[in-house]
């Protein structure tokens, strides 16, 4: 029996005979002689059909001319690029790439090998596919989990991890953090219970230490916590108002020694608040009060013994000299005499004579 068969320039045609592989047939038109045999014409769109895959049973051999074939295996992954773009992964199985589809390249990935930083020729994937990409970011750490578990600290580039596979990234964030906690009720050495509002400034040192201990956060907030109320517990509610600088150092000190080794580092433990109770609030305005009357009648009793040993020192220099104490009693009448105006004095002879000054 003779068949036309016309192909186009963007079709393949596999002819099988009887269920066996006979001829594949390229563009133009072909008149084929059958004969008597079952004919089977698969035609193949390579607009469409990049990749196909192959079965046990599949008649068209795996060497045909104008195609790869490929076993992948269950950790891989066989990436196609169609004209310099990611066409699609493919995953365990046996398949046939029609490489004259277009431009067409083909490799095959091993998903569960330790990832590494990506290459320039990484760059044929494209960026989008089944994978994740992380990147080492400026104030920040990568860290490599295998299983959950971080392995190691990626020091730059960029990584791809695939999906489904037993490996992952975790991005730490190196900048300085602040942890503010809850306010709590703490007695002093008094005892006087206060109301105190801590909080802790610290960063990470080693983002593979850090990466494997998720309560960080909670075992900072109970270091602090036990160091205030050792702290607060050791010191009255005087000391701990007169010096709040020495409160906060000896605050980050008792942190930095209750904290294990956890891959950070506590820039400083302070002491927000200090709340007091009414009636100690009450009871230390009397002694603010009383503080300062006391100072204000030591002032006073300052000053009237200074004005006292004056006079004293006045009298003495007056006794001693008659003429400046004469002096001394006509200022004073002239001082009496500008504030009532006129001053007059009825004197006899005798008494005039008296208010006369002698050589």
């Amino acid at each position: 029996m003779m068949t036309r068969l016309e192909v186009t320039r963007t079709e393949r045609v596999i002819l099988t005979l009887d269920g066996r592989f006979e001829r594949l047939f390229g563009p133009g038109v072909h008149w084929v002689w059958t004969g008597f045999a079952l004919a089977e014409w698969t035609r193949i769109d390579l607009s469409k059909t990049v990749v196909e895959g192959v079965a046990l049973v599949d008649a068209v051999p795996r060497g045909l001319n104008g195609t790869v074939t490929l076993t992948v295996g269950a950790r891989e992954r066989l990436v196609v690029v169609l004209n310099g773009g990611l066409f699609r992964t493919f995953g365990a199985g046996t398949w046939r790439i029609w490489t004259e589809a277009g431009e067409v390249r083909h490799i095959v990935l091993d998903v569960e090998a330790r990832p590494e930083p990506l290459t320039e020729t990484d760059a044929l994937l494209g960026h989008r596919g089944p994978w994740t990409e992380a990147e080492v970011a400026e104030g920040s750490a990568l860290v490599l989990l295998r299983d959950a578990e971080p392995v190691e600290v990626v020091e730059a580039g960029r990584l791809r991890i695939w999906n489904g596979t037993r490996w992952g990234t975790r991005t730490v964030d190196l900048a300085l953090r602040a942890l503010e906690l809850a306010a709590q009720d703490l007695l002093t050495a008094d005892p006087i219970t206060l109301r105190v509002k801590p909080v802790v400034t610290w960063r990470v040192t080693d983002p593979l230490v850090f990466a494997r201990n998720d309560t960080v956060e909670a075992m900072i907030w109970t270091a602090v916590q036990l160091a205030l109320r050792e702290v607060v517990g050791a010191k009255a509610l005087e000391e701990l108002q007169a010096d709040k600088r020495a409160l906060d150092e000896a605050l980050t000190e008792r942190t930095r020694e209750l904290l294990p080794g956890l891959g950070v580092a506590v820039e400083r433990a302070s002491v927000k608040d200090i709340v007091l109770p009414g009636e100690v609030k009450d009871i230390l305005k009397k002694v603010t009060v009383a503080r300062k009357e006391a100072e204000a009648q030591a002032i006073r009793r300052r000053e009237e013994v200074a004005h006292t040993r004056q006079l004293l020192n006045t009298a003495k220099l007056l006794e001693s000299n008659p003429t400046l104490r004469r002096l001394k009693e006509l200022d004073k009448l002239a001082e009496i005499a500008e504030s009532v105006g006129e001053v007059k004095l009825v004197l006899g002879g005798d008494e005039l004579k008296k208010l006369t000054l002698s050589d």
